[in-house]
């Protein structure tokens, strides 16, 4: 079975314009901080300003982590015969969450299969959850909330 056939949403997180503004200064500052700090230690011999280098280039991996995110990250949640599956995608990594179906308690199952047979619909039902992805205001508001049997 392809992996697409079993897919319930395909979702893009939100272009958060105010974040991608305010993130091309920091990287900006961040750059000039790093290359003077590297110029202080190498010709000042200043080896103090080393953790402040080091949490310049923190700083500086969590603005492209997050930017990264934004413009190529993507939520997919996929069901089959036995398990759902939320994977979260970045450019190069994935993280994915797997909860097999009769553990779960919590989520109707037969909604989950609703979804899917509404998603294969021709015309319609691509777009009606097209529209239910567009309407959402944040990628990250989608919630699955799961109780498995302990």
């Amino acid at each position: 079975m392809n992996e697409n056939d079993n897919s319930i949403f395909n979702i893009k997180p939100n272009k958060n314009w105010f974040t991608i503004v305010l993130s091309v200064p920091i990287i900006i500052l961040s750059l000039f901080f790093i290359v003077i700090y590297i110029m202080l230690i190498y010709f000042e011999k200043m080896f103090v300003l080393i953790p402040f280098v080091i949490i310049t280039i923190l700083i500086l991996l969590f603005v492209f982590k997050n930017l990264l995110w934004i413009f190529f990250g993507k939520i997919e949640v996929n069901i089959n015969t036995t398990e759902l599956t939320i994977t979260k995608k970045k450019l190069s990594s994935s993280k994915s969450n797997y909860y097999y179906l009769e553990e779960i308690e919590f989520v109707d199952i037969k909604n989950l299969y609703f979804l899917q047979s509404i998603n294969k619909v021709p015309l319609f039902g691509g777009i009606f959850l097209s529209l239910i992805n567009f309407s959402k205001k944040d990628s990250e508001s989608l919630l699955l909330n799961i109780v498995t049997e302990k």
